[in-house]
């Protein structure tokens, strides 16, 4: 079953998580967090380091076997330096395809499923080539996670991001889009019930998290739990 969770950066906000509906939490970094979702009998379903796409040792540890056994990492921005020739950039791929190398070895150690985000921003716009390199390095333990804002901004769209990633797809960041700006979901014009429609057709039951500020975390629950019933 899909459950619609939030990122929490803060040990207040796990009580203001599941008072907005929240099924569960994303935790992020700050110490403290991970006992506040405990305390309060939210679920944690991710974990979000700092960093993009960091080596295994700069992971969270979290001890095998424990929950949340999903770790969330974005794909890194080229600099530059590295974008000013062909050679820069196949020598910045190769180094992202040896630290994904790293991390699936890690992964598989420590039995934590690991997905990696692409931005319209970053290195992997969008879902076919991230999705093809993860491939590539060929691991059940890495994952794809996709965010709705940029599937659309990127030229995806729902249904295309969701075709390409197929059975890959291991995490959902709902994102709203108004114009060319990220808001909060129910703000803009992405339909969400057809996200919900796609995900049902690839069997997925992982977690959509709400990409918002607290105080907008109910009303985005509310507005995708609509989409999804």
């Amino acid at each position: 079953m899909i459950s619609i969770c939030v990122s929490v950066q803060h040990p207040n906000e796990p009580a203001l998580a599941k008072a907005a509906g929240a099924d569960g939490a994303v935790v992020v970094g700050a110490s403290g967090v991970r006992e506040a979702c405990e305390l309060c009998g939210l679920p944690i379903v991710a974990v979000r380091p700092a960093a993009c796409l960091p080596g295994a040792a700069d992971l969270p540890l979290v001890p095998r076997g424990t929950p949340p056994s999903l770790i969330l990492l974005g794909a890194p921005v080229p600099t530059a330096e590295d974008r000013r020739s062909m050679e820069g950039i196949k020598a910045f791929r190769l180094r992202i395809i040896e630290v994904l190398e790293g991390l699936a070895e890690w992964a598989a150690a420590e039995e934590h499923r690991i997905c990696v985000s692409s931005r319209v921003d970053s290195f992997f716009e969008g879902a076919l080539e991230l999705t093809e390199v993860l491939r590539a390095v060929g691991s059940d333990w890495l994952l794809y996670a996709l965010n709705t804002f940029d599937a659309e901004e990127c030229g995806d769209g729902l249904s295309g991001a969701t075709d390409i990633c197929g059975d890959m797809l291991g995490h959902v960041v709902a994102e709203d889009r108004a114009g060319n700006s990220r808001v909060a979901p129910g703000q803009g014009q992405i339909p969400f019930d057809r996200l919900f429609e796609q995900l049902r057709l690839l069997g997925y039951e992982g977690a959509v998290e709400v990409a918002a500020v607290p105080d907008a975390w109910e009303g985005a629950i509310a507005h995708l739990k609509r989409a999804m019933s």
